[in-house]
């Protein structure tokens, strides 16, 4: 039984009830439980009982019973729906309780149908009102069940079928073959014969044709995403055969998977070395397992343009994931450890192609990272120079492009200095030498603050040469840096530079920002929560058993926290304040509440 709490053994635990007056839970006078007795005066007011969501798989056939008994007299008040959500309506079944003959008796009323795509839950829903009389309606269990098929229909007939003994339409059977006919098509199966069809006996003026109708209930789940042909071999009972085809999609019930999220690093954090890179993948479309079969990472661009960091570990346990998403998908996590010592500093793209072995569709996650310790926070910054030739002044210098340079257009002494707009810790410098001819310089690098004097930070001393690259870092971070002047005492050429480099200290200081996600006073498993910046999201969790996350790591800034709704039977999402998360502060998020809907 899929529908949660269907036969009421728990009460009415999950049934959302919307005129307590007119529905209330009774024995069912046979010793075996409860039912759920609507009893409603004449009025036109629509009143509804709603089932708590269930998980259903698009695609699939499906058959709901619901087990009632409709008073006599209380005819046309009462219908049921199986109502599909994603999270909210993507489409209904709707069915009417009328009596079998005028008796109050027990009868099971009955819906089927194949789920629609993109379907991710449903819920049960009977609807009613009563606008002469009074209604009288005992629902004692409602279920449902996937049955995986798909009912084919249509009809058949053999006009010259003449003689007794013979069934009027003149067919014997109708067999069925996928991608082909017998010679080449996969078997399926043969119809069932002597369906009701008054629309041909009608149309062909012979009402011996009445039972030309055939159908045929098919089990859809193993067939491959695409286009098939289904072909229908009639054969007569004279032996004449004919063939009639159709060509249909098997489409993918959710078209944008594989999904999937990257854990760690978060965005825009430094990393060095090796780093474990952790994420998770699925494909909604997959019956069994996550169905994904590869996850690849890349450096610096797509799969066809960049370089090859290696392919994943695949299939760890998530058990947010699971609860998010079912149980099906709880290994549906994923690791690699990358070596980036040989990477070069500064800013790189991680991307990872999530490859489906459902449908073989490809989706690609990114993250930014910074490799090799701090940013660059140069770029673009003003500067000023002691001197500088009209074409060549000292923005160009931290205007990321080599093949630009500021120059100063005199011999040594000659300064530059960079204004950084703030107060940073400073881990390294990087300074691309412009000079000719080559020769012995000496450079000398200093630093203050927005008040005081200057710092004598490092001294570069020794033979340089064009576009060679001269870096320093300190044993430990200079801090309290708002300028940098980079001072040319001696040099055989016009003092110039190709770039100057400063880069910002890997802060740690990175803080953690926590919360939990709520329904009520009830907390909410498998939910997932994105911290975001703007419109980028630094990171996403699921929340545990509990209801609880917790985001470590975060760089400083000022965040939302979005949570997402795991069932539909909720508000699909609920965003936070903005909060803002200093150096090394821990921020606790006010429980997001998602209510019901």
């Amino acid at each position: 039984m899929a529908v949660p709490n269907g036969d009421f053994a728990n009460g009415l635990e999950g049934w959302l009830i919307s005129d307590p007056a007119t529905a209330r839970l009774e024995p069912d006078g046979q010793g075996t439980g409860d039912k759920l007795r609507i009893l409603v005066p004449a009025t036109k007011k629509l009143r509804f009982v709603n089932s708590a969501p269930f998980a259903v798989t698009p695609g699939a056939g499906y058959d709901v019973v619901v087990g009632a008994q409709l008073a006599a007299g209380s005819s046309n008040f009462a219908s049921f729906s199986l109502v599909f959500l994603s999270p909210s309506e993507v489409g209904r079944k709707v069915s009417r309780f009328e009596p079998f003959g005028r008796a109050s008796t027990y009868s099971d009323y009955t819906i089927a149908g194949i789920v629609p795509p993109g379907a991710k839950q449903a819920m049960m829903q009977i609807s009613y009102d009563r606008q002469e009389g009074t209604g009288d309606l005992s629902i004692y269990d409602v279920s449902y069940a996937e049955i995986g098929t798909l009912e084919i229909s249509g009809w058949a007939i053999d006009r010259d079928a003449t003689g007794s003994g013979r069934p009027p339409t003149g067919i014997e059977s109708v067999s069925l073959y996928l991608d082909g006919p017998p010679a080449t098509g996969t078997f399926v199966g043969i119809a069932s014969l002597g369906d009701r069809r008054d629309d041909v006996a009608g149309g062909c003026g012979d009402q011996r044709l009445l039972t030309s109708g055939w159908h045929y209930r098919w089990n859809v789940g193993a067939i491959r995403t695409g286009t098939h042909t289904l072909n229908a071999v009639i054969r007569a009972t004279s032996g004449a055969t004919s063939q009639v085809a159709t060509t249909f999609v098997m489409a993918a019930a959710f078209p944008d998977d594989p999904i999937g999220g990257i854990d760690v690093p978060v965005a825009r954090t430094t990393i060095s070395e090796t780093t474990r890179i952790s994420g998770w993948a699925i494909d909604r479309n997959s019956t069994s397992g996550p169905g994904i079969d590869s996850v690849t990472a890349y450096l610096d661009g797509g799969h066809d343009s960049s370089t090859l960091v290696g392919t994943a570990t695949y299939g760890e346990g998530r058990p947010g994931v699971a609860l998010h998403f079912g149980d099906a998908f709880k290994l549906s996590g994923w690791h690699l450890d990358w070596n980036a010592a040989s990477v070069s500093r500064g800013d790189h793209t991680l991307s990872f192609l999530l490859h489906s072995s459902v449908t073989g569709a490809t989706t690609t996650l990114t993250r930014e990272v910074n490799v090799g310790g701090g940013r660059d926070i140069a770029g673009s910054k003003p500067a000023g120079a002691s001197n500088a030739l009209p074409a060549s002044p000292p923005e160009m210098a931290v205007d990321g492009l080599p093949a630009t340079f500021w120059n100063s257009g005199h011999f040594a002494p000659q300064w530059i200095e960079l204004d950084l707009e703030a107060t940073v810790a400073v881990e390294r410098l990087r300074l691309v030498v412009s000079q000719a001819p080559s020769g012995p310089t000496t450079h000398r690098v200093y630093g203050r603050g927005p008040t005081g004097g200057e710092v004598l930070l490092h001294e570069f001393s020794g033979i340089t040469t064009e576009g060679q690259m001269l870096e320093y870092s300190p044993p430990a971070p200079w801090t309290g840096i708002r300028f940098i002047r980079v001072e040319t005492v001696t040099s055989p050429s016009w003092v110039a530079w190709r770039e100057i480099g400063v880069y910002l200290a890997n802060a740690t200081s990175t803080g953690t920002v926590s919360g939990a996600v709520r329904s009520g006073e009830r907390a909410v498993p498998g939910a997932l929560v994105e911290i975001r910046a703007g419109d980028t999201v630094t990171q996403a969790v699921f929340t545990d058993d509990a209801g609880a996350y917790s985001f470590e790591g975060i760089p400083p800034g000022t965040y939302t926290v979005r949570a997402h709704a795991p069932t539909a039977s909720l508000d699909r999402r609920r965003d936070s304040e903005p909060q803002t998360l200093d150096p090394g502060a821990r921020v606790r998020v006010p429980p997001l509440v998602l209510d019901p809907r």
